[in-house]
């Protein structure tokens, strides 16, 4: 579910979507709910081999520095990414579980 922002502009009133919280957002010891995988259909499939798959809880472990990859936690699996594929990866905030 998507929440939408409202805004007041010259009387009306516009509705802006939130954002959806990305897999490279994340910030580091938080856990998180993966609700889609964006991209190219080669790069969907090999992250769901991995076990980036919708419904799945993942956690960022570490981040390397400003552009570096990402060390990500599926499950009891261990995954260093890209923070460019990090990017297509859509989560929702996991409140106990997914």
């Amino acid at each position: 579910m998507i929440r939408q922002h409202y805004q007041w502009q010259c009387c009306f009133v516009v509705a802006r979507k939130k954002s959806p919280l990305t897999l490279a957002q994340l910030p580091v010891g938080r856990r998180a709910c993966i609700v889609e995988v964006d991209g190219e259909e080669d790069l969907r499939d090999r992250m769901h081999a991995l076990g980036l798959r919708a419904g799945r809880e993942v956690a960022v472990v570490r981040k390397a520095g400003r552009k570096g990859p990402l060390h990500i936690r599926v499950g009891s699996t261990d995954l260093v990414m890209r923070r460019r594929e990090a990017k297509l990866v859509r989560l929702s905030e996991a409140k106990n579980r997914c």
